[in-house]
């Protein structure tokens, strides 16, 4: 069956009618990359999804580390471009009212010229990585996370600890690339756990993300997880 003609991944309600991709086309610049992921999605929950996808984007091509990545001053450029598109001016007012100018120290010690660099809310931007992470669940495995499990997102400039630890159990599984440096990812299955699985994925090889995609948990659970996410993130 064509992703088309299959219900949409995120909304459950509608026939997806078109799909998306996880990450956003936007995220590699042309020449895109050949193995690009697409999932079902219908057509309302796909508009939906551009402002976030453009917020996403630039927040990762604004990073303070682009200096160090040239496949990112590669997304900046493209980024640049497209924001000036006359639809995009709103767009362009938040970035002026979020973006500032912060020096970067290269690995060699050396101070740069400050760099323009975007401060974003968190929230945003980890509801925006539950859907990345939920695409990329149906990808590998074929079904849709069921109602009733949450995402957890886990940045790795918050707790690298943790994210050391995830890729440790990841490290058996095949490990995908979308565009050499853009975007990769690994995987693995819960044991006893169906349609459970946890995520490590990086964009441009500077954010770092864990996911975990589990049922829904009792407070008591949830408040050992936080726990063992903050011991694994000191150690």
């Amino acid at each position: 069956m064509r992703l088309k003609n299959r219900p949409c991944i995120y909304c459950g309600a509608r026939p997806a009618g078109s799909v998306d991709h996880v990450p956003p086309e936007g995220f590699f610049p042309r020449p895109r990359p050949k193995n690009l992921i697409t999932v079902p999605c219908c057509r309302s929950c796909n508009q939906q999804f551009s402002l976030d996808d453009q917020y996403a984007r630039t927040l990762i091509a604004f990073r303070q580390d682009v200096a160090l990545q040239p496949k990112l001053i590669q997304l900046r450029q493209s980024t640049v471009a497209s924001l000036e598109r006359p639809t995009n001016q709103a767009f362009r007012k938040m970035l002026a009212e979020n973006l500032h100018y912060v020096p970067v120290r290269l690995p060699s010690g050396v101070v740069t010229a400050p760099q323009p660099i975007l401060f974003h809310t968190r929230e945003r931007l980890v509801e925006w990585l539950r859907r990345i992470f939920r695409g990329l669940h149906y990808h590998e495995i074929g079904v849709s996370a069921p109602d009733d499990f949450e995402i957890d997102v886990t940045l790795g400039d918050e707790h690298p600890g943790f994210l050391t630890q995830v890729v440790q159990w990841c490290r058996s599984r095949d490990h995908r690339v979308i565009g050499e440096g853009m975007f990769e990812y690994q995987w693995m299955p819960v044991p006893d756990r169906p349609e459970a699985s946890i995520w490590w994925i990086e964009f441009y090889r500077c954010l770092a993300v864990a996911g975990f995609i589990h049922p829904r948990l009792t407070t008591k659970e949830r408040e050992a997880s936080r726990q063992r996410r903050a011991g694994d993130s000191a150690a």
